[in-house]
């Protein structure tokens, strides 16, 4: 019976992933990309020398810059900020902080778009 359900599982990802999903992204898409997190990050490297000597500017704005930087970024960077804010061990607590909104105010898609999404991928 395990047996079945894994084959199950593995007949349904491959029929989900598409062409698109299973080529490697251009070079030109890649520097699009990393032209895009330049201008997204740009604010937040540019003042981290302030960030560094200043804690009131580095509490009070810095850490939500990053948080936004975040959240601007994609799936990938909303997820590595919702981990952050859970470390304290390792982050500075207003970091966490601010890090901790992506768990409540994460950009997000409408439900109809996430139906299409599963639905092509079922055709």
């Amino acid at each position: 019976q395990n047996q079945n359900n894994q084959t199950d599982i593995a007949h349904f990802y491959k029929g989900a992933v598409h062409e698109w999903d299973q080529t490697p992204p251009t070079a030109l898409q890649l520097t699009l990309r990393a032209m895009k997190l330049s201008i997204i990050f740009a604010p937040v490297v540019t003042t981290s020398w302030l960030a560094m000597i200043s804690s009131k500017f580095r509490r009070g704005v810095w850490y939500k810059w990053i948080s936004n930087c975040l959240a601007s970024s994609g799936a990938a960077f909303i997820k590595y900020g919702q981990w952050s804010s859970t470390r304290p061990d390792m982050f500075p607590m207003a970091l966490c902080d601010a890090l901790s909104e992506l768990h409540n105010s994460a950009p997000a898609h409408s439900w109809n778009y996430t139906q299409e999404q599963v639905e092509s991928s079922l055709d």
